[in-house]
Order: C-alpha cells, then structure tokens, then sequence
C-alpha cells in the first residue's frame, strides 16, 4: 500500500516545493527523537498538573524523511502522484483489472499491413548495414598500406 506522503507532512497536494520543505522541516523539529525525550520528561514532572493540550500523535522520523525525498524533486513527484492516482481509482473501482480480449476492437487488414511494412523496414535496415560495413572494409583495405593491419582491422569486426 503507497503511503500518503502529503498527509504525512501535512500539506495539499498542488502546494510548492517551498511550502513542503517548510512542513518538512517543522515535522522534523517537532518529531526528532531528541525532542521527544524532551517532551516525555516534561510529561513525567508534571505528573500531577492536568494536562490541558494533548501531544500531537507521533510520526516516525523515517516517514517524514521518506515523504520529503519523494516530494522535493519534480520528477519523483510527478511519478508518486500519478502512482497515488492510480490506486485510489483501483480502490474505488474504476480500474478493472480483468481484460477481456474479446471486447477488444482489431482490424486484422491494419496490423498485417502494419507488420509488412515495420518487417520490410527491418529488412532495409539489415541491407543498409550490410553496405555500410562492407563498403567500409573496402575503404580500410584500400587505404591500408599493410595487409597485415587490415586483416587485424576486419577480423576485430
């Protein structure tokens, strides 16, 4: 299950790098590991005394690190979104995963006419490669002034 790096830093999906490194960087003031031995001591002494706020809930340092490296750089990001996309239309059912072939459209006419000519294009380039090769062979050997050179030349092809 893909995590929810947004709810995790707190922040809207269409908000600016600026504004998640911001989110970032309070969670890991408030969530580091020193700063929660701070808190629990504090919690410890004043015992006796109501509490009259309660702590935010804990979120694990790894998450918040994990949310910042996914969101921070363009790319990642948009790759995450369209990731998180996909599965929250597969949890409500908009994506089927079972594909019937059968249901499919297919112009058998236009695929052959399609692999003929991808095929002949194929076949082409094989010929054009060959010229290539040969016609440079005979370029090395005529300008090759030992033969010895050019045999050592065409035998490394």
């Amino acid at each position: 299950m893909l995590k929810d790096y947004y709810a995790i830093l707190g922040v809207a999906e269409d908000a600016s790098v600026a504004e998640i490194r911001q989110h970032y960087q309070r969670l890991l003031l408030i969530h580091h590991p020193d700063k929660q031995q701070q808190n629990q001591s504090l919690r410890i002494s004043s015992r006796s005394l109501p509490s009259s706020s309660s702590s935010p809930p804990l979120i694990p340092l790894q998450d918040i690190k994990e949310a910042w490296e996914c969101l921070r750089l363009p790319a990642q990001r948009a790759f995450y979104d369209s990731s998180l996309k996909a599965m929250r239309l597969h949890a409500i059912g908009q994506v089927n995963d079972d594909v019937d072939l059968d249901e499919m459209e297919f112009d058998e006419g236009k695929c052959l006419t399609q692999f003929v000519i991808v095929h002949s294009l194929q076949a082409k380039t094989a010929d054009l490669n060959t010229f290539i090769h040969s016609f440079t062979m005979s370029q090395i050997l005529a300008s090759s002034s030992h033969a010895a050179d050019a045999a050592a030349i065409i035998s490394s092809r």
